[in-house]
């Protein structure tokens, strides 16, 4: 096995590398024009990344939304009822509080926004709540309603 070794090393020492005669050379430095520094050389390649667009994909993966919640009967009719007592006593035009669903465009999913608003109008036959600023959505999206 030794010998075998020795065998090795020997044709090792007796091949020479094919680029022998130029492996220490210096590099040679062109004559008419300067060398384009490092940073130059890497912006040229720059919009040729390979993963155009990957960290908008990221972005958009990572971000968490809720599940809007079904509401049990007893939140829903508690919801319609001061929704009907709003329009039966011509509460319109009251500060209110709402709890709303708002899905998102991109994906399954959304997420729950509360604010104050003004309530213009409740349209019980099509289900849809008026605010004074010209916004109307589902009342099947309210969470919750409260008013002064």
């Amino acid at each position: 096995m030794a010998d075998r070794r020795q065998e090795k090393d020997e044709s090792a020492e007796r091949k020479p590398h094919p680029y022998e005669d130029i492996l220490h050379l210096p590099h040679p430095e062109p004559r008419t024009k300067r060398r384009m520094p490092p940073q130059n050389r890497a912006a040229q390649f720059a919009p040729f990344a390979a993963l155009t667009g990957f960290s908008e994909i990221l972005d958009e993966a990572s971000r968490f939304l809720d599940v809007q919640k079904e509401l049990d009967e007893a939140v829903k009719a508690g919801i319609a009822d001061r929704l009907h007592e709003m329009t039966s006593l011509r509460k319109h035009k009251t500060r209110c509080r709402i709890t709303y669903f708002v899905p998102d465009e991109k994906k399954r999913g959304g997420h729950y926004r509360t604010e104050w608003v003004v309530v213009r109008e409740i349209d019980e036959a099509r289900r849809l709540l008026r605010l004074a600023d010209g916004t109307e959505f589902s009342v099947d999206r309210l969470n919750d309603v409260e008013w002064e």
